[in-house]
């Protein structure tokens, strides 16, 4: 539940042992962690065959941001859709559940108004149109994101029924 804090990392430093070490600190939660892992597993999968599509090269149509910048944050969202001791839950089946919700996810996210350092919408000076300005690679960097995924997903919004 540290996305933001992954996504500034490297893949490379993600899994240095220094890491692993602060962040696998408790070996009774062994099985949440794998099947967070084999989330990102699959994830990593649907993102290859997502770039395979010249028409939607990341996803955006379907899934929003997510898949490009946010894989980190799907993760979590998927740690967050299940109960303690569910952990024999299939990997694919959660991300995609939260992969269909993600869009969603992104629009509650713009309308916050402490998200306004990532997604604004201004006139341009020089014609007057209105324009918008939504910056997700930073978002998914930044120190709102797990606020704002659970408040997205632990409250019901993108919960599984």
């Amino acid at each position: 539940m540290e996305p933001a804090d992954a996504r500034r990392m490297s893949v490379d430093q993600l899994f240095e042992r220094q890491h692993f070490e602060r962040t696998f600190t408790d070996p009774n939660r062994f099985e949440e962690y794998y099947l967070a892992y084999r989330c990102f597993l699959v994830l990593k999968e649907i993102k290859k065959g997502l770039a395979k599509d010249k028409t939607d090269k990341f996803g955006v149509r379907r899934y929003g941001s997510g898949p490009q910048f946010g894989m980190y944050a799907i993760v979590s969202a998927c740690r967050s859709q299940i109960g303690a001791g569910a952990y024999e839950t299939d990997p694919l089946d959660l991300v995609q559940s939260v992969l269909t919700k993600w869009i969603g996810f992104e629009e509650y996210a713009i309308k916050q108004s402490h998200n306004s350092n990532y997604f604004r919408v201004y006139n341009d000076p020089e014609t007057g149109a209105e324009k918008t300005d939504w910056n997700f690679n930073n978002y998914y960097k930044g120190r709102t994101l797990v606020s704002d995924l659970k408040a997205h997903f632990d409250d019901g919004k993108g919960k599984q029924t």
